[in-house]
């Protein structure tokens, strides 16, 4: 009788302590969760407004960065504060001087970081009726650049586009705005043309790709 009372209070022990060990890392990935998102729109403020008073206390920056609207103006200078030095530790902003007071400022960095976000919850619009156009995407990133260049492959991917080569890719509808967010993404900028084409006789399976229905 001893020997069950002591079962059933160990796997309640152990019952709780798998409850209080759930919660807490619950809890860790929610703070994870809100210093990452507090950071990116610390980036994209800085983004947004060019220079930004190291102080981070300016309304314009606060009312960026939903998450701090809701906390007391002691807790969000702390919380601004700890984000900016992150991304000042990782490059993505840097401090700068003007007429005797402190800014942070973007970096290119940063700017590619913002994008690739950006980028990974892109969508493009898709117009009722197509067009009969094709987008045509080519880049040219060297050897040495693979890791990039496998990168931009998987987001165009992700995107929707058809592959005609590895380095050409097709998509029915106008995404020049989605290749600018690509080319600042991954830094390159002179390295990926856009172009417009009309139809081509071999075109028939990206109809099919696409689900399109030509005149």
């Amino acid at each position: 009788m001893g020997d069950k009372i002591k079962k059933i209070n160990n796997n309640r022990t152990v019952g709780k302590s798998r409850h209080i060990f759930t919660g807490t890392a619950h809890a860790a990935k929610k703070a994870t969760t809100q210093k990452l998102e507090v950071a990116f729109n610390v980036l994209k403020a800085v983004a947004a407004l060019g220079l930004v008073s190291a102080s981070l206390v300016a309304p314009n920056v606060a009312q960026l960065i939903p998450y701090v609207l809701n906390i007391d103006e002691k807790r969000r200078t702390y919380v601004l504060s700890r984000a900016a030095k992150r991304l000042q530790q990782r490059g993505l902003i840097k401090l700068i001087r003007r007429n005797g007071k402190t800014f942070y400022a973007i970096t290119e960095e940063g700017r590619e970081a913002l994008n690739r976000f950006l980028l990974r919850n892109a969508t493009i619009p898709q117009p009722k009726r197509w067009d009969e156009k094709w987008r045509v995407v080519l880049f040219d990133v060297r050897e040495e650049r693979k890791q990039r260049r496998d990168a931009i492959r998987g987001a165009l991917r992700r995107l929707g586009f058809a592959r005609l080569q590895d380095s050409v890719w097709i998509y029915p509808f106008e995404c020049e705005e989605i290749l600018e967010l690509l080319r600042t993404a991954y830094g390159v900028r002179h390295d990926a043309l856009y172009l417009t084409t009309d139809r081509f006789p071999q075109d028939h399976w990206l109809l099919e790709e696409f689900d399109l229905r030509a005149s």
